[in-house]
């Protein structure tokens, strides 16, 4: 007599463990570098300190610049003209009001709100100095400028980080990248806080690899 034995099975995915190195860093999708509209001056810096926490909307800097006053002249009279115009001809209309979106596209590009250009169009609004607002929450992580510095167009003024999520770079060898997957949750330790674990799930791998280290980044996306 023959006996059968049985015993329970289960399809399950192979467990095994990798240990990478890398380095906690900014989520670059929600950092914001705020930076000069045109030349002018540091009037006055609200935040004069790095690791500051701003809200979305606070002042960060108040910038002077003539070109301010010379650009909302420029609406005024784009939007008399464009008033007076009703009586001529349509290419004389057209024109006017393609010249008075453009002074206000301007004013646009220079950093002002909707309500400032819509006031200074009234004439209530006449300023040789421009407040710059933070365009996302978060921390103040670099600061390029001081009170008094002289800024040309497109300088940097200061950097805000949204912090509520993080990066994790880590550098995987070609050995072990069969072993990570996109959407795979990893544990990981920081020197900063030792004995406590934190977790995040793989958000990119590298196609390529790195021809003289023979490995290629990951980035974990953490809370």
């Amino acid at each position: 007599m023959s006996l059968i034995e049985t015993a329970f099975f289960a399809r399950v995915f192979p467990v095994a463990e990798a240990r990478l190195y890398g380095k906690v860093a900014y989520d670059e999708t929600s950092v914001a570098r705020l930076t000069a509209y045109f030349p002018g001056r540091i009037e006055r810096l609200f935040v004069n300190f790095v690791g500051v926490p701003v809200a979305k909307g606070d002042h960060i800097a108040e910038v002077y610049s003539p070109n301010l006053l010379a650009a909302f002249e420029e609406l005024r009279q784009s939007a008399k003209a464009s008033r007076e115009s009703g009586s001529m001809s349509e290419i004389v209309r057209a024109a006017s009001r393609d010249t008075l979106a453009a002074a206000r596209d301007k004013l646009r590009l220079y950093g002002l709100t909707q309500e400032q250009i819509t006031a200074a169009e009234r004439g209530e609004h006449d300023s040789d100095r421009l407040t710059v607002y933070a365009p996302i929450g978060g921390i103040v992580t670099h600061l390029a400028v001081r009170e008094g510095d002289y800024v040309k167009e497109g300088t940097p003024i200061a950097t805000v980080a949204n912090l509520s999520r993080l990066w994790l770079d880590l550098e995987a060898y070609e050995s072990q990248l069969p072993l990570l997957r996109w959407g795979q949750r990893v544990t990981f330790t920081v020197e900063a806080h030792p004995g406590e674990a934190f977790e995040g799930r793989i958000s990119f791998i590298e196609p390529m690899v790195d021809e003289q280290t023979r490995t290629a980044a990951v980035r974990v996306a953490v809370d």
